[in-house]
């Protein structure tokens, strides 16, 4: 939230020479936990989700559970009504996250 604030205040008022540095070092960062994001194992729900894929018959799940298997398959919120906490917009952003992020497994 301070990004914006100090940018500007750093143009003002640093020396010229030290803007590009910090900008590298800000890309570096980045680019660190990025990579470090991406090597991260896979998620208990995300997997317990996948493994869900061939179950033949009616699933049943709750929370994180519930949202990552209806990205995978149809799935029933446990209790009933812990589906009614999730928008609509929100079931739409998952279920069109489903079909960008390839799934592993």
């Amino acid at each position: 939230m301070i990004a914006v604030p100090f940018v500007l205040w750093l143009s003002v008022s640093a020396h010229k020479k030290l803007i590009p540095l910090l900008i590298t070092v800000s890309i570096a960062i980045c680019a660190i936990g990025i990579i470090d994001h991406a090597r991260r194992p896979i998620d208990d729900y995300r997997d317990a989700a996948l493994h869900l894929r061939g179950v033949q018959g009616p699933v049943v799940a709750s929370g994180y559970l519930y949202l990552e298997t209806i990205m995978v398959r149809p799935a029933i919120a446990f209790p009933a009504l812990d589906c009614s906490r999730y928008s609509r917009r929100a079931l739409l952003e998952v279920r069109i996250l489903a079909r960008l992020i390839p799934l592993e497994g």
